[in-house]
């Protein structure tokens, strides 16, 4: 889990690189860089479990999840609708996801 979570810190600092600064739209990468496939699922589907994601990481998804197309960005959407509800890092984190999926 911890190689994942150290891939997915690597992969997705690219994500914020890619994501430009106050853009509606991310662009697309112009150096052919990608987020990989396995590693860009993982952290969708740990994205509120702060004990797997943390915040940095979870700073950089949120820039990430605008990009996001097709199953994915649907299986997020999804997800983070189970998830709220309550109170505490996890709500936090689902109406945070919530407000990039808008």
């Amino acid at each position: 889990a911890d190689t994942a979570h150290t891939a997915g810190a690597a992969g997705a600092s690219s994500a914020a690189g890619a994501a430009g600064a106050g853009s509606a739209k991310p662009p697309k990468p112009t150096n052919g860089w990608k987020l990989d496939k396995n590693i860009q699922n993982w952290l969708l589907y740990n994205i509120f479990d702060e004990a797997q994601v943390d915040e940095v990481v979870f700073a950089i998804m949120l820039l990430y999840i605008p990009g996001l197309r097709g199953g994915p960005l649907e299986r997020l959407r999804e997800s983070a609708r189970e998830s709220n509800f309550g109170k505490g890092a996890k709500a936090e984190r689902t109406r945070s996801v919530l407000r990039e999926l808008a």
